[in-house]
């Protein structure tokens, strides 16, 4: 049961909080008050879709906070799905940032909004303005005879479902394997080329780079020949070398630090620099030996290179790319020529799969099949307790091409007049009659699924009158197994309620906010005639509206 809500910054919910009562509550106001926000609130602490267009003007963060009450069953069940009460108390908390992000949390406890929206699931069950459109859609009606079932059909959906995905699987794996001959020909050819050509040219990690650096110096070998004999004059073959240079500025410091201790530091550093410059010439010179300036080489190199390139260009940017590419290729062309023996293997898979599905979705049937009939009674009977004393309500299961749902699809079919034959629920049902349908299917299922709170989010449009009063009383009647909470424009439906709450605009500083009051007393009276007459409420309104509360009002 939903105990509390605080919202922040939610449209025109400035900073609104809310306490529900136990059993029927009804929230009345003007078209545009913010009722429906209320109820939307409520769906995105369950998880719901955010959007950042949600959020208050100038304000940079949207939350909603409800506290929920769970019983010892309830609790069990979000225990092991890893989120414990506190107590019987549960705290569902969803912030939504300017930026788009949604943040989520269960007892502050961090969460993802799938596992938010599967709490939500387990505590309200919310009904829309436009969710009896559902019972047009095809896919609707197996979804409400499911739902009424409870746990077997759900897990024998389940198990549909992982059956279909792996048959699906299966069948795609079959398929990619029975391309025609012609194809896996010209595969094979091309897949043997290609390993032939890698494995033709040798390749080893790192070549491409070794390669790239032996050209750049075959290419430059004679420019750089001249610079390393220029360098080679200056260091040891010229008359004034610096090695002869450096070897006399030695000797001629090594006879001042014999008289000067302070001059055996630079002696030292000096002595290193000349040690490093005899080194650095022998390298030049063993450069100089080896430095390959044959034209027969430089072509060598760019043939190489020339090949690597190509080899890059074509399976991959760099040396390992192309390897992994060789070893993928081999073991796909191992994968094609066996494939004679893998499609035998992938065929007898694929029947074994699709024989699990079948054998999955004929229990489905089976169960669904079984329950439709005391389904469309149950149905029925709240039918007729809601005023409509002659329909027929029949719950149909036919055959039709496997899917993730099951083998078959459910259709309702319904005449509210006798002698009338059933027809299907699309093409004769009025929008009054789809209102108290989805109603009686609401309360058919509510009441099976334990789900503790039940939201009707203006679920008596189209109705008036007689309709409207039996709507009413069986919401009444309903909310005695748990709580409702109904957004109405009926006063039937208001003077039926427990408890009264008022959804009402009003300017603060310039803004549009909007209020929450809980109607007692005379209050609730006006209401209630202002429902009946209109805005301008005479007397006998008001006696209209108390003889419709009854005992209801309260006068605090």
């Amino acid at each position: 049961m939903i105990r509390a809500l605080q919202v922040t910054d939610l449209a025109t919910l400035a900073r609104v909080s809310v306490n529900w009562a136990p059993g029927f509550t009804a929230l009345t106001g003007e078209t545009g008050a913010g009722k429906s926000l209320l109820i939307d609130a409520i769906g995105l602490a369950m998880g719901g879709r955010a959007d950042a267009t949600m959020i208050r003007t100038g304000a940079h963060r949207a939350t909603v906070v409800l506290e929920v009450e769970v019983g010892p069953a309830l609790a069990e069940t979000l225990r092991g799905m890893g989120f414990s009460p506190d107590e019987d108390t549960l705290i569902l908390q969803r912030e939504v940032t300017r930026e788009g992000r949604s943040q989520a949390r269960v007892n502050g406890q961090p969460c993802t909004a799938g596992q938010l929206k599967q709490i939500g699931r387990l505590l309200v069950d919310l009904h829309g303005q436009h969710d009896h459109q559902a019972l047009l859609d095809p896919l609707g009606p197996v979804q409400f005879l499911d739902d009424w079932i409870g746990e077997p059909a759900h897990q024998a959906r389940e198990a549909v479902a992982e059956a279909f995905a792996q048959w699906e699987a299966a069948r795609d794996r079959l398929r990619h394997q029975q391309r025609n001959e012609r194809e896996r020909a010209q595969r094979v050819d091309l897949l043997r080329f290609q390993v032939q050509e890698i494995d033709d040219a040798g390749l080893t990690v790192g070549e491409h780079e070794r390669i790239e650096t032996l050209y750049r110096r075959l290419q430059h070998a004679q420019r750089i020949a001249e610079s390393i004999r220029g360098a080679l004059s200056q260091l040891a073959e010229d008359e004034a070398n610096a090695q002869t240079s450096m070897a006399s500025a030695k000797s001629a410091l090594e006879s001042a630090a014999q008289l000067d201790d302070t001059l055996a530091e630079p002696l030292a550093m000096l002595e290193e620099s000349h040690t490093a410059l005899r080194e650095a010439t022998r390298l030049l010179y063993a450069y100089s030996r080896d430095l390959d300036t044959d034209p027969a080489s430089l072509e060598q190199a760019q043939e190489r290179r020339d090949l690597i390139r190509n080899l890059h260009r074509k399976y991959g940017e760099t040396d390992e790319a192309v390897l992994a590419y060789r070893d993928a290729a081999a073991q796909e062309l191992l994968n094609i020529e066996n494939a004679e023996a893998d499609e035998t293997r992938l065929r007898a898979a694929e029947a074994e799969a699709r024989t699990t599905l079948d054998q999955q979705a004929a229990a489905l049937t089976s169960i669904r099949t079984e329950a439709a009939p005391r389904f469309a009674t149950r149905v029925q009977e709240q039918l007729h307790e809601l005023g409509l004393d002659r329909t027929q309500f029949i719950v149909r299961v036919e055959p039709v091409a496997i899917s993730p749902t099951g083998a078959d699809i459910v259709q309702f079919d319904f005449t509210a007049n006798a002698g009338e034959e059933a027809r299907p629920l699309a093409k004769v049902a009025s929008g009054g009659e789809l209102a108290r349908i989805m109603l009686a299917i609401k309360v058919a299922s509510a009441g099976r699924a334990g789900v503790p709170t039940v939201v009707f989010d203006e679920i008596d449009t189209g109705l008036s009158g007689k309709a409207a009063a039996r709507v009413a009383k069986k919401i009444e009647e309903f909310s005695a197994h748990a709580q409702v909470l109904v957004i109405s424009h009926l006063p039937q439906m208001a003077a039926r309620a427990d408890t009264h709450l008022h959804i009402e605009k009003a300017e603060h500083e310039g803004r549009t906010l909007t209020q929450v009051r809980e109607l007692m007393g005379e209050d609730r009276v006006d209401e209630i005639a202002r429902m009946l007459a209109g805005e301008q409420i005479a007397e006998e309104a008001r006696a209209n509206a108390r003889t419709l509360l009854g005992t209801k009002v309260r006068w605090a």
